[in-house]
């Protein structure tokens, strides 16, 4: 069975502060740390008996992130098994519940195949894409419970990053699906047997840090197995190098690249403002490298600055997000909102950069419970 994905999120990029620097020590600030938004693409599910086998969702392209839920209603001492190119999610794979993991490639199979060491046993899997998510640190945190009689209660994570998707899987010893916590959204479920029934939700988390824990509303029900894990997003612009000296800073040319929206055909110098900046300092020229990447040429009149100071490079105007059509009258392409570069520059020291963002208000009030 195919769930679509739904739109539900949607992010901008605005100027915040920014941090002190430690002299010569690149910073990420954090937790307003900017980073792209991850996008759910849908999910598949499927049962059997066994073994079970299941489709990617439509759409997954190379670099997408596919994570594979499963649960059975097989008997202690027996395992659920990945095809050799899938990761475990770091928890223990028992024989109840399990989470693999893979980055999709260039060309992906039609199917995949998860097996159990019990061959009676039967196994359900919910398999779901998401788009934006880091490909070398996918997980950021993940935990396991385990109860009777009770509650379904996915476990509380500690996340290191903002933007983080957090996945709640149920395994339930019951026909119906358990009912969704407070605040998350529905990705899939797939009922084999009553112990096979498995189902997952997710949120998207605004801030780093604890997360507490997500029961269902349900009452309480005989066994159950339950996953909680944060998938971490890519960082949404990065800048090279990383220092610059006083002393070249004059023609030194700094990298922007952004990931998950592009630059324009033609961006100019006018759309990007330097403020903050030592006295005599300002962009002189840029070049646009690809569609995800500009090279800014800086110009710098030698005027003598002794002092630390902090300045922001902020490129102008909004990009309307992939699922969102443009309006009939305006341009065909749209520049990243609003994404700051921050720099720390040192007389006779360090041009040290750090990037910065935050969540729109419409974001932050969706997953606020506001109007």
């Amino acid at each position: 069975m195919t769930t679509p994905a739904t739109n539900r999120r949607r992010a901008a990029i605005i100027a915040v502060p920014a941090l002190a620097l430690a002299l010569l020590t690149p910073v990420i600030a954090a937790p307003d740390a900017a980073w792209a938004d991850i996008s759910a693409l849908g999910s598949e599910t499927a049962t059997g008996t066994g073994a079970v086998t299941v489709a990617p969702p439509v759409g997954v392209q190379e670099g997408d992130f596919l994570i594979a839920m499963l649960g059975s209603d097989a008997g202690i001492g027996s395992a659920i098994e990945a095809p050799v190119d899938w990761t475990p999610s770091g928890l223990s794979s028992t024989h109840n519940i399990a989470m693999f993991w893979r980055i999709a490639g260039a060309s992906e199979p039609a199917d995949y195949q998860f097996e159990h060491t019990d061959t009676t046993a039967d196994i359900s899997v919910v398999l779901a894409a998401y788009r934006g998510v880091d490909p070398t640190s996918p997980i950021n945190d993940r935990t396991q419970f385990g109860g009777t009689n009770s509650t379904p209660l996915a476990g509380a994570l500690t996340t290191t990053v903002p933007g983080a998707t957090f996945l709640a899987v149920y395994r339930v010893d019951q026909a119906t699906a358990p009912s969704a916590p407070a605040g998350m959204n529905p990705v899939g479920t797939q009922s084999g047997a009553p112990g096979a029934n498995v189902t997952v939700f997710d949120e998207v988390l605004i801030a780093a840090g604890a997360t507490g824990s997500r029961a269902t509303p349900d009452p309480a029900i005989g066994n159950w197995d339950a996953i909680s894990v944060a998938v971490a997003p890519l960082p949404a612009a990065a800048v090279t190098p990383a220092t610059l000296t006083e002393s070249t800073l004059d023609g030194a040319t700094i990298a922007v690249q952004v990931t998950g929206t592009t630059f324009v055909a033609a961006p100019a110098v006018g759309d990007f403002t330097f403020t903050g900046a030592p006295v005599g300092t300002s962009i002189a020229s840029l070049q646009r490298d690809s569609d995800s990447q500009v090279t800014l040429t800086l110009a710098f009149d030698g005027t003598d600055f002794d002092t630390d100071a902090t300045s922001t490079i902020t490129i102008a105007a909004a990009p309307a997000p992939a699922a969102d059509p443009l309006p009939a009258t305006g341009p065909a392409e749209w520049m990243p909102a609003m994404a700051i570069l921050a720099f720390a520059l040192l007389g006779l020291g360090a041009l040290t950069t750090i990037l910065a963002r935050s969540w729109d208000e419409r974001r932050s009030r969706e997953h606020s419970g506001g109007a």
